[in-house]
């Protein structure tokens, strides 16, 4: 059954998809998605390693790491063609709410702030409302996870219903 709460405001839920349970205080305010209790504190292991990445026309590097005791995982992408660019992420299973958040920012000046959710049963981080100057929810999905590979793909959504793939990466172990 699900547990823990995602905060979304403006009445939007980056993930429309998911079974919502409104608590009557959320009806008349802000609404709240109920996460799933498999996106636990171990829900994101499957991603430290160091990693290779191809995607259309590119390719790039992400080292993941747990830092400070375990409780942070920390990700260091790099990409390499056709042009070079980098960025990291910080994210932390944060205990008192069951929700895990990350920030992510990269030398382009972007900063982002994204709450963990299941989208079709798939890890993803979503942003919980429109951000940027064209006002679009944003969200990456893990799926087709397995010890030595995954997909991942980037999303936006004017409304957080109809959501458009931007991006696609095939991950391998290194």
């Amino acid at each position: 059954m699900p547990s823990g709460s995602v905060r979304i405001q403006n009445g939007m839920s980056a993930y429309p998809e998911i079974d919502h349970s409104w608590s009557e205080a959320a009806k008349n305010s802000v609404h709240y998605v109920r996460v799933m209790d498999e996106l636990g504190p171990s829900a994101f292991d499957f991603w430290i390693g160091e990693w290779d990445c191809a995607f259309d026309g590119g390719r790039a590097t992400n080292t993941i790491t747990r830092e400070f005791a375990g409780k942070v995982v920390q990700e260091r992408f790099v990409a390499v063609a056709p042009q070079s660019w980098t960025g990291m992420s910080v994210s932390v299973y944060d205990t008192h709410s069951g929700i895990w958040r990350q920030t992510w920012v990269d030398e382009a000046g972007n900063y982002w702030n994204f709450e963990g959710a299941l989208v079709d049963g798939d890890p993803s981080f979503g942003t919980p409302g429109p951000v940027d100057n064209d006002q679009v929810y944003k969200r990456m999905v893990f799926s087709n996870i397995s010890d030595a590979t995954f997909d991942w793909r980037w999303e936006s959504s004017p409304d957080g219903a109809a959501w458009k793939v931007n991006w696609e990466i095939a991950y391998s172990r290194r």
